[in-house]
């Protein structure tokens, strides 16, 4: 047997499974066509196909996953009727036990192409692709075609009953392919238009975790990130952290986490004041069921947080506050309804001599009913706004999203009905 079929005789085989579906959204309100620029009314269509490999194994999951974006707005940043903007997306997602003791955890994400104004906080902050709200990136570059690559492995291995080593690595690059020309903004709107610079990221996270008791655990955990920007500017971070993480009952799960951050200077330009700066870290994470039954349940997600913040946009190194929250109400077996917001700002005494934005603020209302097992609808609203910081002279939001939308989502693969538990 040659190599060819023996590689499709592997992806045939009984631990590979193929899956698809579609996610369409039909969504209109108020929204910037581009960054810097006032909102008006608009109409859109955001349909986004997907397509699933995955690997099982005993010892092996592996998943790839294509998912293309295509948006139909008017209006558009390129003036277009009938073209959508397209911006591909891929992902990758793996999880190996090459021994008892060993666990290997990685991810990767890619993108390139035309992304909306919506999609670009997602794609140049924290966590690049599918971030969690409450790391919102305030300032939103005006770009219409970019490319975006992050990777990270997260390798954890077990002493022995109580210690257990970890070590993380991560690395991000993204770049403008096409920026958009200065004169589209209106004049007088804003101050500066921000534009986003080739960079790159690196970092590693080795720590230790000792086991205090089957539900309590302490970490010591010291991050340490190498940041480049295309105009020589390049900084290191190293953030020290100890950490609590602790399991309830009912899956109830707290952690506290408090640190110190140091950022360097180390190209010709500056990102960081005085080329140095320490400030303290920390952090609070619950997960809280309050309540949970087989038929229906309440549960809620609370994280604030302080943070050094490496901004993508200003290419700065400032101290940054996170709230974010949620609270998800489930009627079993197929209807949930929820809130979710987020707010951050810089803490910084001076704001950006460039007055663009370093507070955001976002509230999202879904409401869910799973069809079929392989059907699920969705309604809801979202609403969000950027500022400058909150010490700049002339604060106020601005760049106001406000929308309702309504979406369908259909796979192949069956979603199990939800459970208040």
């Amino acid at each position: 047997m040659g190599l060819t079929p023996l590689i499709l005789a592997t992806l045939l085989a009984d631990p590979v499974e193929l899956n698809a579906g579609i996610a369409t959204e039909l969504r209109g309100g108020d929204s910037p066509v581009l960054a810097n620029q006032e909102s008006h009314a608009f109409v859109a269509t955001v349909t986004t196909p997907q397509g699933d490999l995955e690997l099982k194994d005993r010892r092996v999951y592996l998943r790839l996953t294509y998912f293309p974006r295509l948006v139909w707005q008017s209006p558009n940043a390129l003036d277009r009727t009938l073209r959508p903007l397209l911006l591909n997306q891929a992902a990758l997602s793996l999880i190996g036990r090459p021994t008892m003791r060993t666990r290997i955890t990685a991810h990767a994400f890619g993108s390139y192409g035309e992304p909306d104004y919506s999609i670009l906080p997602q794609l140049v902050g924290t966590g690049q692709g599918t971030p969690p709200l409450g790391s919102g990136q305030a300032a939103v570059p005006q770009v219409q075609k970019i490319l975006t690559l992050s990777a990270g492995v997260l390798v954890e291995s077990d002493l022995n009953r109580r210690f257990l080593l970890a070590c993380g690595l991560d690395g991000s690059h993204f770049r403008p392919i096409a920026e958009s020309s200065p004169a589209k903004a209106p004049p007088g709107t804003m101050q500066t238009i921000s534009f986003l610079i080739e960079q790159t990221t690196v970092a590693a996270s080795p720590g230790i975790i000792y086991r205090l008791t089957p539900h309590d655990a302490l970490a010591l955990t010291v991050n340490t990130t190498y940041v480049t920007y295309s105009g020589g500017i390049a900084l290191a971070l190293v953030n020290t952290t100890l950490s609590w993480r602790a399991l309830r009952s009912a899956r109830d799960e707290f952690r506290v986490e408090l640190g110190v951050a140091e950022a360097h200077d180390l190209g010709t330009a500056s990102a960081v004041p005085d080329r140095q700066a320490v400030s303290p870290t920390g952090s609070i994470d619950a997960l809280l069921h309050i309540f949970s039954e087989d038929e229906y349940g309440l549960w809620t997600r609370l994280r604030v947080a302080v943070e050094e913040y490496v901004d993508p946009v200003l290419t700065q190194v400032y101290p940054r506050a996170l709230v974010y929250g949620q609270i998800t109400l489930v009627m079993a077996p197929d209807w949930s309804a929820g809130i979710q917001g987020d707010f951050a700002t810089s803490l910084r005494t001076a704001p950006a001599a460039t007055n663009l934005d370093e507070t955001a603020l976002s509230i999202v209302l879904p409401v869910r009913h799973r069809v079929t097992p392989n059907v699920i609808v969705e309604i809801g609203g979202r609403w969000s706004e950027r500022a400058p910081a909150l010490t700049a002279t002339n604060f106020g939001f601005r760049e106001r999203q406000i929308w309702a939308y309504l979406s369908l989502t259909a796979t192949t693969r069956a979603r199990p009905a939800w459970s208040g538990r």
